[in-house]
């Protein structure tokens, strides 16, 4: 049975409750993931269907088509006819018969999005989005902080520092765009050219030519002397990236930072 009383609650109290509710609670309410959701709740009432509607885009989809940095993330898209009408007894209803089983606690989400529109039945359509928000970077700190750590393990093991060469990081950059572009991760880039070939192309000079590649997914509260320690960190725990760190014979470098749409981040390591 439709309880129309709840068009005399505020939608806003409702999403407010839910934020509180147990299996939810422990994350950071995310204002862009709320928008995506009150859209998808919208547009679901709006339709006259429910969530489930033919030609309505999913919140799934919304989050796919939207420019959101996400990792790992979980949707539910519900349709409820709650018996209570305050926005506290809706909230329980509606989590006690949704959350708490289909939330996946042993995830790594961090925030949270949720959208509340009542319908003209009596009903509640609500969309809910826990994710995993990775971090947009600013790559010059961390190309900087990574040199850093370069030269720090250097000196940790007798090795003369690099000199960091703008032109060796500008070619650097360019492969991580690259491979953030064209979805590879390889030395070898899309149109079969090594580091060799790009030093050539780019007009560089050199007597010997490295590089060191990584892939990461910054989290939200990570700080670019972190995401830097992450890479350099994950690169001498690689025996041939270690090797080229602590060569003797290389005496400038140069890192190049990127970061593809789904806030994958991308960095290249040349030497000279």
């Amino acid at each position: 049975m439709s309880n129309r009383s709840i068009q005399n609650t505020d939608p806003e109290s409702v999403r407010n409750a839910l934020r509180r509710y147990r299996a939810v609670a422990g994350y950071e309410s995310d204002p862009e993931l709320d928008s995506i959701a009150q859209s998808y709740a919208v547009e679901a009432t709006n339709s006259g269907g429910g969530p489930h509607t033919d030609g309505k885009s999913s919140l799934s989809t919304k989050l796919q088509n939207s420019s959101i940095p996400l990792g790992s993330y979980q949707t539910l898209e519900i349709e409820s006819y709650p018996t209570g009408s305050t926005a506290g007894q809706i909230a329980e209803e509606i989590g006690s018969e949704f959350l708490s089983d289909a939330i996946n606690q042993d995830s790594e989400f961090t925030h949270l999005g949720i959208g509340v529109q009542f319908t003209q039945q009596g009903g509640v359509v609500v969309g809910v989005v826990c994710a995993n928000r990775l971090k947009l970077v600013e790559q010059k700190p961390i190309e900087r902080a990574a040199h850093k750590l370069v030269n720090e393990y250097r000196k940790e093991h007798a090795v003369d520092g690099l000199s960091y060469d703008s032109e060796v990081a500008a070619i650097a950059r360019e492969h991580s765009r690259n491979m953030a572009r064209h979805s590879f991760f390889s030395h070898q880039d899309h149109a079969g050219n090594d580091v060799a070939d790009r030093y050539e192309d780019a007009g560089y000079r050199y007597t010997r030519a490295g590089e060191n590649i990584a892939k990461r997914h910054p989290t939200a509260d990570e700080s670019s002397q972190t995401i830097a320690a992450n890479i350099i960190d994950g690169l001498m725990e690689s025996p041939g990236h270690r090797e080229n760190i602590l060569e003797s014979s290389f005496s400038a470098e140069g890192i190049g930072i990127y970061q593809a749409d789904d806030g994958t981040l991308y960095a290249t390591q040349n030497f000279s």
